[in-house]
């Protein structure tokens, strides 16, 4: 509970008595109310004159850290016993409403409603505007959304709420971001209603389909760790934004959207969470009689079979995909058509209980290189062409899918596409692997792990610590593979990433390891390995 409250004007009385309560009971939230206010004015000190009214301050807030930050910030302007007035009178003036909620409860809200009270016209109307941000966001996006909101100057009304405390600021490589905390979003998300709310959600979602649209192309080139860090500290407005088209029934709005977001979201590791939206939209396309165009048809279908493809081994992606690919096609979108041709390539090549038909799967993949070719895409040409090593691979022709994850490497390179180059030397480090270059597998095999383990791309780290795997068993080092083998079926585990038999190449060489009776010593490192955190088991692979 909140400090014990004392009767009205008891803490008006002399600074002795003042500052022995302070001592008992109210020490921290004095603490936390000086240093804010020094923060807002450096000249500020607390002394025998204004302790009565600070610990004042802190008692009419029960201690409670955020309003007493609202109301310490207000010691720019004005003096402690000042801010003591004017909240008793606003404390008094509205003790009158939503007496049904907690005594805690009422005081923060009032002291959040006071301190809104404080702002400037401009300032206000931002305070409310600004609550449609789920997450942190950066002044341009502020920015676009208070011209909706028909505030005159963004800036200065930003600035106002961070010196009032009401929103707040945090220092980001490149620009800072702002945040409102959640009860204070809950406030300023109360005081937007009707057409105004309505454009203020408009320019919101506006804005956010601007930036994912660009996000498509910069994520395919120099800038994507840039991009990959924007996007993820906007994951909340992101996820919102695609809630709030579904919900509305935009449909086809909703699906550009994800698709758009496409790279952000297989790197970071949110395509589960994709899955469950197009399959929502599909359903309420079909329930509600929603029209939806073709294309919209064919991303909700690569979502749903190329993503459970990844994450059930049982599931043959085959008739939905295929049927993704030709409505990609009816629509003129070469690149969607391409992508999915290649993950069908993937899907012939690991087919449940009919093994793989590798002709059906090159052709595929070939069809899909020419596509990317004609759109002149580099990134999916690159993409392409490691299916095409990756299939050679499972044929056993090392050395022309050596040359395959050659090219492939050049073309991500020429873009500074760091997910393209991990997966690219990656599928090299193993065809150096079985073409008996153990060290270059080596160098590909950590190179592509540090790049995942910076990008936050947890399905690169699996592959990664998989290649130590191959040199661990190649050197008859049963205790090492099984820690490795364990922690990267773990991290899969854990993100819903599982590896069709066909793409394991692993699992060959550990196959040596068993028939050489070091089968036990295997799965005990096994079990350890799957305990480790990414880091433990990065610090195997680089000792």
């Amino acid at each position: 509970g909140g400090v014990e409250r004392e009767p009205p004007g008891e803490h008006r009385q002399g600074g002795e008595r003042a500052a022995g309560v302070v001592g008992q009971q109210i020490h921290a939230p004095l603490d936390g109310a000086a240093q804010r206010a020094t923060a807002v004015r450096g000249s500020f000190r607390l002394t025998a004159e204004n302790l009565p009214a600070v610990v004042g301050i802190c008692r009419a807030l029960e201690g409670m850290p955020l309003a007493i930050e609202l109301a310490a910030a207000r010691i720019r302007a004005l003096s402690p016993q000042q801010v003591l007035e004017r909240l008793d009178s606003a404390l008094d003036l509205l003790v009158s409403g939503a007496r049904d909620l907690p005594e805690r409860q009422r005081a923060l809200s009032r002291t959040i409603e006071w301190s809104v009270d404080l702002l400037p016209d401009d300032a206000r109307r931002a305070f409310a505007a600004l609550s449609v941000f789920a997450g942190r966001f950066t002044l341009d996006s502020a920015e676009e959304v208070l011209r909706a909101a028909h505030v005159d100057d963004p800036l200065a009304s930003v600035e106002a709420l961070v010196e009032a405390s009401l929103l707040h600021s945090t220092d980001q490589p490149g620009a800072p971001t702002f945040r409102y905390l959640s009860t204070v979003r809950a406030y300023g998300a109360e005081l937007l209603t009707g057409a105004e709310r309505d454009d203020v959600v408009d320019a919101w979602i506006a804005h956010h389909r601007s930036r994912a649209q660009r996000a498509g192309a910069e994520l395919r080139g120099r800038r994507q760790r840039e991009w990959l860090t924007r996007l993820e500290f906007e994951l909340e407005d992101l996820a919102r934004v695609e809630r709030e088209l579904i919900d509305r029934r935009r449909l086809d709005d909703a699906a550009d959207f994800a698709w758009s977001l496409y790279l952000f979201l297989w790197i970071a590791g949110h395509l589960g969470v994709v899955r469950e939206w197009m399959g929502e939209l599909t359903d309420l396309a079909s329930r509600e009689s929603v029209p939806i165009s073709p294309r919209t048809s064919a991303i909700a279908l690569y979502y749903v079979n190329a993503i459970r493809f990844w994450e059930d081994l049982a599931y043959d992606p085959l008739p939905g995909l295929t049927r993704g690919r030709d409505l990609f096609d009816e629509s003129g979108d070469t690149f969607g058509a391409a992508l999915t041709g290649v993950s069908i390539g993937l899907g012939l090549l690991a087919r449940p209980g009919d093994g793989p038909d590798f002709p059906a799967a090159s052709n595929e993949v070939a069809r899909s290189l020419d596509g990317f070719t004609k759109i002149s895409d580099t990134w999916g040409m690159a993409m392409a062409l490691v299916t095409l090593g990756r299939i050679e691979m499972a044929m056993g022709h090392p050395d022309s899918a050596l040359a395959r994850f050659e090219r492939s490497l050049e073309l991500a390179r020429s873009q500074g596409e760091l997910l393209g180059i991990v997966i690219s030397q990656n599928h090299r480090g193993w065809a150096r692997f079985f073409t008996g270059d153990l060290e270059g597998a080596r160098e590909d095999f950590a190179e592509g792990l540090e790049r995942s383990h910076t990008l936050g791309h947890d399905e690169g780290v699996a592959y990664g610590l998989e290649g130590f795997v191959g040199l661990a068993a190649r050197a008859g080092d049963a205790h090492t593979a099984g820690l490795l083998v364990g922690a990267a079926e773990a991290l899969r585990m854990r993100k819903g990433i599982l590896n069709p038999g066909a793409f394991e190449f692993h699992t060959l060489v550990l196959g040596g390891l068993r028939e050489a009776g070091s089968g036990d010593e295997l799965d005990r490192a096994a079990a350890e390995g799957r305990s480790l955190t990414v880091d433990q088991a990065l610090a195997h692979v680089r000792d």
